[in-house]
């Protein structure tokens, strides 16, 4: 779900202050961002589509690989026309699932090991 590997390697780079402040950027950006998925229009693919590539990158960037996986496919379906395939709910609840096993883990998976 989290590749912790990556996210020693964004601590090593920064240290442990500025990689909370990366986390806690990236955590407010992402919630917008599902809140705005949430408020567009279910025929409007091509914004679904955008906000999901930003979601995708932002997971990317900090290792969410679940959460990156499926905001990849919705990106590909809404893209293809298949908008109706797309599911907020899902994207919403992998994100939170990887929102929680971050914010249990991360003191005990990263700090401890730098």
């Amino acid at each position: 779900m989290i590749n912790w590997a990556q996210l020693k390697q964004l601590e090593e780079d920064l240290g442990p202050g500025d990689t909370a402040d990366v986390i806690s950027l990236f955590l407010t950006e992402v919630e917008e961002a599902i809140q705005e998925l949430y408020a567009i229009p279910p025929d409007d693919g091509p914004k679904i589509a955008a906000t999901l590539h930003f979601l995708k990158g932002c997971a990317s960037n900090l290792g969410f690989e679940a959460f990156a996986d499926n905001c990849a496919r919705g990106e590909k379906q809404a893209e293809n026309g298949q908008v109706a395939d797309v599911s907020v709910a899902v994207v919403d609840q992998i994100y939170r699932g990887s929102k929680l096993l971050l914010l249990k883990e991360f003191t005990a998976n990263l700090s401890a090991e730098c």
